[in-house]
């Protein structure tokens, strides 16, 4: 029997959970059954291609746009859907998936243009503007479902939105349970921070909704009174995506003497070994879609601090799997750096297996399952 082809538009392969989660996908998915093939609308200058290698590696296509940024109106949209169309009337898809925003708009908008196929968009945006929300109600009928990856963005849809809550799909993002249970590198802790007493791991893009400077106040205000230990560090981790939030965590950290207890790296291909060299997770944004660096880091057995509008699973459980603060309260957030480092190792190590066991029910396995189905009618 033929293989299904299936087209996997996304915006681009940066360093980005979506993208991630696209890599475990073509990971799980049954190459006897499915042949997948992957497009991205953005040129390499514009977005580096963070998880090309990983793709490369299982033997899937990749085919690009090679549309600069921004995409999103004008004549660029209309030779972004040029491209697209032509390359679909080549390939031929049964199925095509969208992820992403102008990933999306660009598969609908085009798929009046293309041979008959069933598509699918990926909706799992933190935070939707009104302008979006008017695109996605003119454009919905051109989609067969809309994929959600959390209860936070099927409300924003279907509320806000008010699209059809019987077009949404809840598929939750997946995370390799056993690739984060094990620490793979056991002496990171010991290269990186040489005899630090307390890490505090911050693993996510550089992105104002990502709140760097609530969690940089917070220290500061620690430091200023005198509270913050000496060999307390904090580790921020993760791909640039706005330069300005970037020049302004610098600045923050200039401002309040910081520069002695935060080392900020760059991302790497496999998080896992940094959530294990911590001894908390902390993730202060304003919003997320579904938050998979708290799931993560619980899978790691690692105890997380975060900001209501980050805990859009409601996985972090005061006093059970962690610490949460009212989304943007510095002085909230300065009281609970406080009390985590108060806390005993002990203590701290029974939140974390107890969020290891609520990571559980997040698996790769059970979202690659949960999309065959899908594509298999």
């Amino acid at each position: 029997m033929a293989r299904i082809t299936i087209l996997f538009v996304i915006d681009s392969l940066g360093a980005g959970g979506a993208e991630r989660q696209l890599v475990y996908l073509l990971e799980g998915l049954d190459r006897q059954v499915f042949a997948p093939v992957v497009l991205t609308v953005h040129d390499a200058a514009s977005v580096p291609p963070h998880f090309l290698p990983a793709v490369a590696a299982l033997d899937v296509p990749v085919h690009s746009l090679e549309m600069p940024l921004p995409v999103g109106r004008g004549r660029y949209l209309a030779t972004a859907i040029g491209r697209y169309v032509r390359l679909v009337r080549r390939l031929r898809p049964q199925i095509v998936q969208g992820c992403l925003y102008v990933a999306n708009i660009i598969a609908m908008l085009g798929r009046p243009l293309c041979p008959a196929h069933t598509l699918y968009t990926i909706e799992q945006q933190s935070f939707y503007s009104a302008g979006r929300l008017r695109w996605l109600r003119w454009l919905h009928p051109l989609s067969d479902r809309l994929i959600t990856n959390s209860p936070h963005t099927s409300r924003c849809l279907t509320e806000a939105g008010r699209l059809p809550a019987a077009k949404l799909l809840l598929i939750p993002c997946g995370v390799k349970l056993a690739q984060f249970a094990r620490n793979p590198q056991p002496g990171l802790r010991e290269q990186l921070f040489p005899a630090a007493g307390f890490v505090l791991a911050n693993i996510t893009r550089i992105d104002p909704e990502k709140d760097h400077p609530t969690l940089l106040r917070a220290l500061g205000q620690l430091h200023a009174a005198g509270r913050l230990p000496p060999d307390f560090r904090l580790l921020i981790m993760g791909a640039v995506t706005d330069e300005n939030a970037q020049a302004h965590i610098d600045h923050l950290i200039a401002a309040a003497g910081l520069g002695a207890y935060v080392r900020q790296l760059a991302p790497v291909q496999e998080v896992a070994p940094y959530y294990h060299l911590a001894d908390a997770t902390v993730l202060p944004s304003i919003v997320e879609s579904f938050g998979l660096v708290v799931i993560e880091a619980m899978c790691a057995g690692k105890p997380v601090i975060a900001s209501e509008g980050a805990n859009v699973l409601a996985a972090v459980r005061p006093g059970v799997t962690g610490w949460t603060f009212p989304t943007q309260d510095v002085d909230a957030l300065a009281a609970v750096l406080a009390e985590v480092l108060a806390t005993p190792p002990a203590v701290r190590a029974a939140l974390g297996q107890q969020a290891r066991q609520t990571a559980a029910g997040y698996s790769v396995e059970q979202m690659v399952a949960a999309c065959t189905a899908l594509y298999l009618g």
